[in-house]
């Protein structure tokens, strides 16, 4: 089975969900590019903040940096962004009169949003990631709607929705609003348990970065790679200073999370390997299942 990764990205305030597809992946990979975000993320992780019982209690606002992945993504993400947009995928006609019903649009707008022409068989051709936006968002209506949710919050997603919809959307990501405040961190920790440390989740920061080693069309491969010298991009290879904490206060760390990312590591591939992996790397991802 082959899986594009970008057929699993949508846009649900302006983050990105689900940047690879859930279960064990191995992906070809830009050599050149997974080192730099190996060493990019070192510097990533090495970042800590300690933060004080008055910061909390203020509830002071502190984001962590990460000047290093904001620059890696600032250079490397408009491309797989370009190439994303440019995306085009066979779907059946019947389906945008329903994604039309759900999200409260025309079939016109939303053909308009897809770019759809038809190319017969009862299929059309449109933009392959509005397509997954649209369909996600008609699944979470959809959902919401079975649970009983109130309009008001069915109006917000359908707002969501709508902006898909326009004819100016494109799939881009708000770097800012994904990175973790690290007071906000610190004061979800009980003071009664006696923590002293905490480690907030960068998983969808990192992923995002990851996609740019592979970009948006790239399929998976199988086979067994077990023989590759293989290096994670989801932890910390070194040592890290500890800083200076005063009494009752909180080192909050970035992580990223195993119970959701249970593999996230690349390789350089021999000679041998080069005609599935033309960049010289492989990028291996094992996603947990979002039940949200």
């Amino acid at each position: 089975m082959t899986v594009r990764s970008a057929e699993r990205f949508a846009v649900r305030d302006r983050e990105g969900r689900a940047p690879f597809p859930p279960g064990a992946w191995v992906f070809p990979a830009e050599l050149e590019v997974a080192q730099e975000l190996h060493a990019v993320l070192q510097a990533t992780f090495r970042e800590r903040h300690v933060v004080t019982p008055a910061e909390i209690e203020g509830q002071v606002r502190r984001a962590f940096a990460f000047d290093d992945l904001r620059g890696f993504l600032a250079r490397r993400r408009p491309a797989f962004d370009r190439a994303l947009a440019g995306m085009r995928s066979p779907i059946e006609a019947s389906r945008l009169a329903t994604l039309a019903a759900v999200l409260r649009l025309s079939r016109d707008e939303v053909t308009a949003a897809l770019c759809a022409r038809a190319t017969g068989a009862g299929l059309v051709e449109g933009s392959t990631v509005v397509y997954s936006s649209l369909s996600l968002a008609a699944e979470r209506v959809e959902g919401l709607r079975e649970l009983g949710a109130s309009e008001a919050v069915i109006d917000f997603e359908l707002d969501l929705a709508r902006l898909v919809a326009q004819p100016s959307w494109t799939p881009q990501v708000d770097w800012g609003a994904l990175v973790p405040d690290a007071v906000e961190a610190a004061s979800c920790v009980d003071p009664a348990s006696g923590a002293v440390e905490v480690d907030v989740d960068i998983a969808r920061l990192v992923l995002l970065a990851a996609q740019c080693c592979v970009g948006p069309t790239a399929r998976a491969v199988s086979g067994d790679h077990d023989g590759l010298a293989w290096m994670s991009l989801a932890a910390f290879d070194g040592d890290a200073p500890a800083p200076e904490r005063a009494p009752g206060s909180i080192l909050v760390r970035p992580s990223v999370v195993a119970e959701q990312v249970e593999r996230l590591a690349f390789a350089a591939v021999p000679a041998a390997l080069r005609a599935i992996a033309p960049g010289g790397a492989l990028l291996a991802v094992t996603l947990v299942e979002d039940e949200a």
